[in-house]
């Protein structure tokens, strides 16, 4: 009996250690991720597995706050704060939740619904979305495949961290410092919302809640490519009112082996006069195919049709009756 009394507080110690080491997803499912027979790779776990206990969640029709919180506990401290930036999250336009290519509902309109709450942005009307809520915390708990994969690849794969030396994870859903949308929106802002005085400042103003590695970072001695697609909106004069640009930034990567898929990373803007600043988009790796298609002069010219890409949603543009004309041109450097 002495015996058996002494070992309890052992024990009991045991179990206690085993649970301050435990993962913060431990509680999901070993076998829920990878999902072999949808194509998923380690990559993709634990967020596909995540996904899928979140949307387990909404088909039982349960809060999916508790739910949130528990299988997505890495995600909610960056949150918190994420939301909080204002400023910073309107350096961002808007997006569809329906891709364009697969043709379905890219992240459950459930789960968005949610995640727009946490961030604190306007709720979806008609599919159309926070672009920055959508690409980042929306991708990552993607479930859906398209013909390039799974949208949440491009923050899991380390393939843009890799191609301008930052560390890894710094472009990632659990970076050590900053978040996976605060350290985007500062990356792809330097990049894309250079030209912008009004971005930029938002921008400086907001670096000590972003990772320091991404604010150091030399974003001066970057090279690209910039593809501009200009449509002036005229009225009934004949003189124009509303210019929209549609930018595509294509950079670069400073890093490169044989065994990289990817050369270069795009990152999608909108610069409409109706608004205060250029908006981002979008940001993903491409590889030398997908840049050369881009950037083939036979596309150039005045008079071409124009339309939004990356699932972007701007207004009389990508819901237009009839096809826009106006002038695609590409600009060298920054």
């Amino acid at each position: 009996m002495k015996r058996l009394v002494l070992l309890l507080p052992v024990v009991c110690l045991a179990f206690l250690c085993s649970c301050k080491s435990a993962s913060r997803v431990d509680h999901i499912p070993k076998s829920a991720c990878p999902d072999l027979t949808a194509d998923e790779t380690p990559t993709d776990c634990p967020w596909a597995g995540i996904a899928r206990a979140l949307a387990g969640e909404i088909n039982l029709k349960h809060d999916l706050g508790p739910a949130f919180d528990r299988f997505a506990e890495a995600l909610r401290p960056g949150i918190e704060i994420d939301a909080q930036l204002h400023n910073l999250k309107d350096l961002w336009g808007l997006s569809s939740n329906i891709d364009e290519i697969a043709g379905g509902a890219i992240v459950n309109p459930a789960l968005l619904d949610h995640l727009l709450s946490r961030m604190k942005v306007q709720p979806a009307v008609d599919n159309i979305v926070h672009a920055g809520v959508q690409h980042t915390y929306g991708y990552l708990l993607s479930l859906l495949k398209t013909p390039y994969g799974f949208k949440r690849a491009r923050w899991v794969d380390g393939a843009i961290e890799a191609g301008f030396g930052l560390p890894k994870g710094g472009l990632g859903p659990e970076p050590k410092d900053g978040s996976l949308f605060r350290n985007l929106t500062w990356f792809a802002g330097k990049i894309a919302l250079r030209d912008c005085r009004k971005a930029v400042a938002v921008l400086n103003f907001s670096q000590a809640r972003v990772a320091p590695e991404i604010v150091r970072f030399d974003y001066a001695g970057l090279g690209g490519t910039r593809i501009s697609e200009a449509v002036a909106f005229k009225n009934e004069k004949g003189r124009t009112v509303r210019m929209v640009e549609l930018r595509t930034d294509i950079v670069p990567f400073l890093k490169t082996e044989p065994s990289m898929k990817n050369i270069a990373l795009l990152v999608y803007s909108v610069d409409d006069s109706s608004g205060p600043t250029a908006r981002l988009i979008t940001a993903f790796a491409v590889d030398k195919g997908f840049v050369a298609k881009l950037t083939d002069k036979k596309t150039m010219g005045r008079n071409v049709v124009i339309k939004t890409r990356y699932n972007a949603y701007v207004k009389d543009v990508t819901d237009a009756k009839k096809p826009l004309f106006g002038s695609r041109s590409t600009k060298e450097g920054f």
